[in-house]
């Protein structure tokens, strides 16, 4: 639709000198008709691009992104906020902003709406449904561009209000109740039951599992790993190492104490983090033998920013609703998981192995 137009801007363009006389375009001085100019493309075609609108060809796309980038384009948000009445702003809730696995998502996110003009407000809800409420009404009331956050609290009335004022909402990590928002999540049961499937394989049959009952993904992990025990009739090995280091390290300890597991499924890299402080330093006593020598799945804390670069990404394959690029094809799509296997430089188990984290599939 705006393609012949485009092309006809472009031509007239080609060899045209800079405005007012200018050699150079001095960076952070930009206006849209210089972006547009430079990318060879209409000022509307500029606008739609950072407007994430349809109907702009990948081409035309690329080099006004390209060209925002090198004349360090700035647009006149205040302006533009006044014409469309919302904030050029995106509001990321956390549940806690110290763990790695968010923070590595976050700065996807970041990376994907500067680009295209937006700037981010960070929020860390301590997975505290108050915290997550008191969020989402200044935002709401900050009328922001669009939500993306991994809920504290995902029956929370405060999510369907801002559905309501026509703010867009996208999910990660876990999906919140109100179907009309987007999420980009993992199929965590299907990531419990492979790494336990992965441990069987191995030769194990005394499994442990560390996780936190008050946590979505990790009671889904929990849910794969019982799966495949149940079905093998093993005994169950569980304990809640409340999605921190030192509650990890509780955990195996706990774990230990009777008759101890072979091999452990961890449901978070924290968690994670914290049992292999415990085995390590086990390993270092000298009284320690082959059997502290165990294999250990853990969630590896890549996941999160992967999936949302595939999101925010111009060819990806969400693409229903528009948050700053961060996009999903319907209202609740799970990722596929896969093994990651690191060399463990060690006899693990009843068999060779080696130590494996479970990520999303690219």
């Amino acid at each position: 639709m705006h393609d012949g137009t485009d092309e006809a801007y472009g031509a007239m363009s080609e060899g045209a000198p800079p405005p007012h006389g200018r050699t150079a375009q001095t960076k952070g001085t930009a206006r849209i008709v210089d972006v547009a100019r430079r990318a060879q493309v209409s000022p509307a075609t500029v606008s739609r691009v950072f407007n994430g609108s349809r109907g702009v060809k990948a081409l035309h796309r690329e080099r006004v992104l390209r060209a925002i980038d090198e004349l360090d384009y700035r647009p006149n948000l205040l302006a533009r906020n006044l014409r469309r009445q919302k904030a050029g702003m995106i509001g990321v809730l956390v549940s806690d902003i110290e763990n790695p696995h968010f923070t590595a998502m976050v700065r996807a996110v970041e990376d994907a709406t500067y680009r295209r003009g937006y700037r981010v407000l960070l929020c860390n809800t301590d997975e505290s449904a108050d915290k997550q409420r008191a969020y989402l009404e200044m935002l709401a009331a900050e009328r922001a561009l669009g939500v993306i956050l991994a809920p504290s609290d995902p029956a929370g009335q405060e999510i369907a209000t801002l559905l309501d004022l026509g703010i867009p909402v996208v999910a990660f990590d876990r999906p919140v109740d109100d179907p009309r928002a987007d999420a980009v999540v993992a199929d965590n049961r299907d990531a419990g039951r492979r790494a336990t499937d992965y441990l069987r394989a191995a030769g194990h049959a005394r499994i442990g599992f560390i996780g936190d009952a008050g946590v979505a993904t990790c009671v889904a992990r929990q849910a794969g790993y019982e799966e495949v025990l149940r079905a093998a009739n093993l005994p169950l090995r569980i304990a809640d190492g409340r999605s921190r280091i030192a509650g990890g390290a509780a955990a195996v300890e706990e774990l230990v104490r009777d008759e101890e597991p072979t091999a452990l499924v961890v449901a978070n890299n924290l968690m994670t983090i914290g049992a292999l402080r415990v085995l390590r330093a086990a390993r270092a006593r000298s009284d320690v033998g082959r059997r502290d020598r165990r294999p250990l799945l853990g969630r590896d804390r890549r996941t999160a920013a992967d999936g949302a670069r595939t999101a925010g990404a111009p060819n990806g394959r969400a693409r229903r609703r528009t948050v700053a690029g961060a996009v999903g094809d319907g209202p609740h799509g799970g990722a596929a998981q896969c093994l990651r296997v690191q060399s463990n430089r060690a006899r693990v188990g009843p068999k060779s192995g080696r130590v494996a984290g479970e990520t999303a599939a690219p």
